[in-house]
């Protein structure tokens, strides 16, 4: 039962593979006009795309092979197929029967939605039929059928149909591409793309005879030796219903397929397809291929679509001994069913016709490529039963191809078609071609194989704006469309290239400025040449383009001091300081002095008329009697002010001035400086400083005339930033607590060096510990 439902799906198959589509379009996929027939070879193709956008009208191909029977010469003149029309072949384990059919639905169409991203929506009907592992057995099986019409029993003779095996599937696929340019580094091109497919199963069927031996005995008795049949038959097919009665489901069994592939170009000669076009530089012609060579790579048809199980399809195991064929009543699969295990009903997995795919498109000459192909089938171990699979081969194609023609002639080679040679023809919206169509009806070549593909497509390319003139502006832009101009003046001439149009130009030969209609100022002085006196030198337009560098007035042919400003009746020199001497003679123009100094006064800082190259003290006013020096003594110590260090506090001559200190005064400020201690890392000071703070305070306080100097230093570990706002704050907190003891903040100066002012080794770290202190020190006015 399960064997003639099988066979009732292959017809359908096969019925529809006279009309359908094949799986390649030999000769046509590779082409850079492919559009979104290009998708199912190469999923990347439509990224950087020689279309805006392209939509298929409609598209079939169709492709059976074998390499078991042939047709002598071509010779179609009839259609009665019967096999005694046919050659056959010889016979061995390695033959079988290939038939596929695609058919693309209207209105898939592709679209570039940028120079790097693509999309497109497709839509195919396809089908597959497998026929693997005609052995001689089976082949002889197959001849004594059809010359005998009866079951074969040859007595002592055995027959093995091991490892033969139908499998078929039909589905429908709705898919979504997406493609974009990976990266574009000049000469280096990458884009990759991918496809997702909704599958609706529309049927499938397979049948595989893992191991079925028998042998003919006497008397039309045969010995089974052993069965073991795997079959399956999607359960939207029926006994009852003939090829007639299929109704097709859009959204049948279902499953999920995915497309990969990237293809690498690689571009050495990218720069002569940049341009120019209406103000924007460095164009590439999206209308031309760019490559030398390209490297494809895909994987298609990953996935599968799950089916449930017929219950009068199934697997058949056992074996039979001395059986009279005489006493078998009921047709080949009632008498399987009474004879041995059948098991129905379940589910299965049907694959894809997965296969890897990969392209070597080489750029020979302008609109000339020879391109080599390469595809692998995968599926096709004898140990996967529930599958549908295509059939490796390679095809050289040299083809020839502009936007609205193409010619590609494929060399092709695989297991069943052996070595044939097809075309593709492509003429505006039409496409049609066959793989073998020259060797099968030109060389009058044994028939083994017979491909068509045709399709009607619409497209939109890209196309170089048209520029008549060549000047840069396309001719849509251009208002001087049969002159070469330029884009600032939409296509109109401008010769010289001075940014003023032609007709407007006065000197339409020379290169000039707006300004003076086109005529050239030389010297950019706002003087047109033909009207400058000095073309070559700036100048200005009172004195007809020559120059007056200092801006008096006088023009400096006539200038006795052209770059100093003067007056006319000083022959353009000034006296500006009024000593006398005119600038260019004085060497203080803007200081009135004397002419025994060449019109410099000569210098008194401290005013007290005592000039300063003979004033002893030039910064202080003096006496001319004591050198320009004063003989001041304020606090009348005896130290003259200029030399009293405490000029407002008597002291001692041996003291510059200053007065020295009392010996228990000394003791306080040692004891104060040597008990000082802050607590580790901050500025908080111990309490075991307080007592010699506080007698400091106390002296102090007896001494209200006294100032006190306090500076903090630091070694230099740590951060430069952070020892420099310690020693502030420890020195500021010293401040603090004599103020809290009543003294006023008026008479500290407060500082911090950090580690500026070292007074040890800051490698040692008793070097380090006299570093790290506050002194401080006693001042007078």
């Amino acid at each position: 039962m399960q064997f003639k439902r099988l066979l009732i799906f292959c017809s359908l198959l096969l019925g529809a593979a006279s009309a359908g589509k094949a799986q390649d379009w030999m000769g046509f996929h590779s082409s850079n006009y492919a559009g979104v027939n290009g998708i199912q070879f190469q999923p990347a193709s439509i990224a950087d795309s020689r279309y805006k956008f392209q939509m298929n009208l409609i598209g079939v191909s169709a492709y059976a092979s074998n390499n078991y029977y042939k047709i002598p010469n071509g010779d179609f003149t009839s259609f009665d197929f019967s096999t005694d029309r046919f050659i056959s072949s010889t016979k061995n384990n390695d033959k079988g029967v290939f038939a596929s059919t695609d058919v693309h639905a209207p209105l898939s169409f592709m679209l570039t939605l940028s120079p790097k991203h693509a999309i497109a929506l497709t839509a195919r009907g396809r089908a597959v039929v497998n026929v693997e592992g005609i052995s001689a057995d089976v082949a002889n099986f197959i001849d004594r059928i059809e010359d005998e019409g009866d079951f074969v029993i040859d007595e002592n003779e055995t027959y093995d149909f091991s490892d033969f095996y139908v499998q078929s599937q039909a589905w429908v696929e709705y898919g979504l591409t997406y493609s974009r340019v990976v990266f574009d580094k000049e000469t280096s091109f990458l884009k990759a793309g991918a496809t997702v497919k909704l599958l609706s199963g529309q049927g499938s069927g397979y049948m595989f005879f893992n191991d079925v031996k028998y042998s003919g005995l006497a008397d039309n008795r045969v010995d089974v030796a052993r069965i073991s049949v795997e079959s399956g038959i999607s359960d939207n097919l029926s006994v009852s219903k003939g090829v007639d009665d299929y109704e097709f489901d859009a959204f049948g069994n279902t499953g999920l397929g995915l497309d990969l592939g990237a293809v690498y170009e690689h571009r050495p000669n990218i720069e002569k397809y940049r341009y120019d076009m209406d103000g924007e530089t460095g164009l590439l012609r999206r209308d031309r291929n760019k490559y030398k060579y390209k490297i494809g790579f895909s994987l298609l048809d990953l996935g599968g679509i799950k089916y449930d199980k017929s219950n009068d399809s199934g697997n058949i195991e056992g074996d039979a001994s001395g059986l009279d064929v005489n006493d078998l009543d009921g047709d080949l699969d009632e008498i399987l069913d009474s004879l041995f295990v059948y098991t129905t009903g379940g589910s299965y997995k049907m694959s894809l016709p997965t296969r890897m795919a990969g392209e070597f498109d080489y750029h020979v000459a302008k609109g000339f490529y020879v391109n080599f192909t390469g595809q692998l089938a995968l599926k096709k171990g004898t140990g996967d039963t529930e599958k549908s699979a295509y059939v490796s081969g390679i095809a050289l194609t040299p083809r020839i191809e502009s936007k609205n023609f193409g010619l590609a002639l494929p060399i092709s080679y695989d297991k069943y078609s052996n070595l044939a040679s097809g075309f593709s023809l492509r003429l505006g919206s039409l496409v049609v071609g066959s793989r073998d169509g020259i060797s099968n009806f030109l060389l009058g070549k044994d028939v083994s194989s017979a491909d068509v593909h045709v399709a009607l497509r619409f497209g939109l390319t890209y196309n170089k704006k048209k520029d008549k003139d060549n000047d840069g502006v396309s001719n849509k832009r251009d208002v001087c469309k049969r002159v070469p101009g330029v884009w600032a003046f939409k296509g109109c001439p401008d010769r010289d290239g001075d940014g003023v149009e032609d007709k407007e130009d006065a000197c339409a030969d020379v290169p000039g400025k707006v300004d003076f209609r086109g005529c050239p100022d030389g010297d950019n002085d706002g003087v047109e040449d033909a009207k400058d006196s000095c073309p070559e030198v700036p100048g200005v337009a009172a004195f007809n383009g020559c120059p007056d560098t200092d801006g008096d007035g006088v023009r400096d042919e006539e200038d006795a001091c052209p770059e100093l400003a003067g007056s006319p009746e000083r022959k353009g020199c000034p006296d500006s300081d009024g000593d006398g001497l005119y600038d260019n003679e004085d060497n203080c123009p803007q200081v009135a002095g004397s002419p025994d100094n060449q019109g410099c006064p000569f210098s008194d800082m401290d005013g007290d008329n005592v000039i300063d190259r003979d004033d002893k003290c030039p910064e202080l006013a003096g006496v001319p009697e004591n050198g320009g020096c004063p003989y001041s003594d304020i606090d009348g110590d005896g130290v003259i002010d200029v030399e009293d260090e405490c000029p407002s506090t008597p002291g001692l001559a041996t003291n510059k001035g200053c007065p020295e200190l009392e010996e228990e005064e000394k003791e306080v400020l040692d004891a104060a400086f040597d008990n000082l201690e802050f607590k580790t890392g901050s500025a908080v000071i111990a309490t075991s400083s307080y007592t010699s703070l506080v007698e400091l305070a106390n002296l102090l306080k007896k001494k209200p005339e006294w100032k006190l100097k306090i500076e903090g230093h630091t070694d230099n570990t740590g951060r430069r930033t952070t020892n420099l706002r310690i020693s502030e704050q420890r020195a500021k907190a010293v401040a603090d607590f004599l103020a809290a003891q009543g003294i006023d903040e008026e008479r500290f100066q407060v500082s911090g060096f950090g580690p500026d002012q070292p007074v040890a080794d800051n490698s040692t770290a008793e070097g380090r510990q006299k570093n790290r202190r506050v002194v401080m020190t006693v001042l007078f006015e």
